[in-house]
Formats: structure tokens, sequence, C-alpha cells
């Protein structure tokens, strides 16, 4: 399960703290290249996952094209406290895929 790229999108730190919804970044969106070099140190320091977001298109279409069948696809909420964004739209996707 992973969350749904759009969450990458928003401005994390003033959804946590201060309750908005900021778009900040735009897809796809890479923790190499959308964050400053120090954010991107205290990731790695804190042993934290970076993060890179995809389009539906280069995440679904490049299964598609790998040569799997998109089998399954499921959204799920993650908790109103965890983020805003989880009000208005499922936050986590899982596509199941096989190869025919």
């Amino acid at each position: 399960m992973g969350k749904m790229d759009m969450f990458l999108m928003f401005d994390r730190t003033r959804d946590e703290h201060e309750g908005l919804l900021e778009v900040r970044h735009v897809l796809p969106y890479s923790d190499l290249v959308d964050i400053d070099d120090g954010a991107r140190r205290k990731k790695v320091d804190a042993k934290l996952a970076l993060e890179f977001g995809h389009t539906l298109t280069q995440q679904l279409g490049g299964q598609v094209r790998a040569g799997f069948a998109i089998t399954g696809f499921y959204e799920d909420h993650w908790s109103d406290a965890a983020t805003n964004l989880n009000r208005y739209t499922p936050v986590y996707i899982v596509t199941r895929a096989t190869r025919p």
C-alpha cells in the first residue's frame, strides 16, 4: 500500500501545524530535487525514507507498459489526525498487478 502521490503535493508542515492544505509541489515529486539540502539531510540523518511521487499515468501506465495486467485496485483513508487531506479523498492506493 502506498500513499496517494497527491499527498506529496501539499506543504505537510502547514497541514500538520496549521491545518491548512496548501499546494507546494507539482507531480512528479522527488525528495532529491524538491526539498533543500538541509531538509534532505535531516531526513537521512533521522533514517527516514526519501519520498517520490508519480502521476497515475506514470504509476499505473508504467505497470501496464512493463507487461503487467492491473487485476485489482483499492483506495483507503488514513486518519484525520494524520492529514487534513483525508477528509477530502482517500490517501492510500493499492494495485494488484499480475503478468499474464
